[in-house]
This record gives C-alpha cells, sequence and structure tokens, in this order.
C-alpha cells in the first residue's frame, strides 16, 4: 500500500532540494523563501513532516530557474509574475523534457505564455 507521497514519487521524476539548489543556483533559504513564504512556486510533492525535504519535478526546477534568471538579470520583481510563472509550470506539463528541444523561454509583458516553440 503505497503513500500519497510514494505514488507521486513514482509517476514522477523528483528532484531533491539539494540537486534543485546547484540546478537554480539558490541557496536554500532563497529556496525556502519562494517556495514556502512567498509560494512564488510550490514543490511538487510537500514535505511530510518536520525534517523531510521537499520534492521538485523537472518543470518546476525550470521555472525556479527562469524566476533566478528573471531576478538577477532584469531586475524583476518576482511576485508581479507569479501567475506567469505557474502557468510556465502547467504548460510545461504536457511535455517532454526531450520535447523542449529547439524551444526557447520568451518573456512578454503582455498576457502571454513564458514559452516560445518552434514553428
Amino acid at each position: 500500500n503505497l503513500t500519497g507521497h510514494d505514488t507521486l514519487q513514482s509517476r514522477l521524476a523528483v528532484i531533491q532540494t539539494k540537486d534543485v539548489l546547484r540546478l537554480t543556483g539558490l541557496s536554500a533559504d532563497q529556496l525556502r523563501e519562494w517556495t514556502s513564504r512567498r509560494s512564488l512556486l510550490k514543490p511538487d510533492v510537500q514535505p511530510s513532516g518536520p525534517g523531510t525535504l521537499a520534492l521538485y519535478g523537472w518543470q518546476t526546477v525550470l521555472a525556479l530557474r527562469l524566476a533566478v534568471t528573471m531576478r538577477k538579470s532584469f531586475r524583476m520583481e518576482l511576485e508581479a509574475h507569479r501567475s506567469r510563472l505557474e502557468g510556465l509550470r502547467h504548460r510545461l506539463a504536457a511535455t517532454s523534457f526531450l520535447g523542449l528541444l529547439g524551444c526557447s523561454p520568451t518573456l512578454r509583458f503582455l498576457p502571454q505564455p513564458l514559452l516560445h516553440t518552434r514553428t
């Protein structure tokens, strides 16, 4: 009998917090701030209790990486773009990681998606 946590892990390739830190360049405090306190992007698997870590899907890691770039390179306030980042994560859910080959993220200030697909 699998718990909800185990069932989700078996269906998703999840990434542990230490690897999310390495892939995004965020510190542990920044990641906690963005995913818990500010709820910019929530983990795909919430911690199940004290001492357990959140887990992240590749879609969330990619959206976090984009958020890091938006913040560092363009000095953007991320809270204003929360819905766009969440929308990107949901749009990526219908795409395989390899299916992104040849695609590039685009930032638009109109209500447009953050992912530009090849034509």
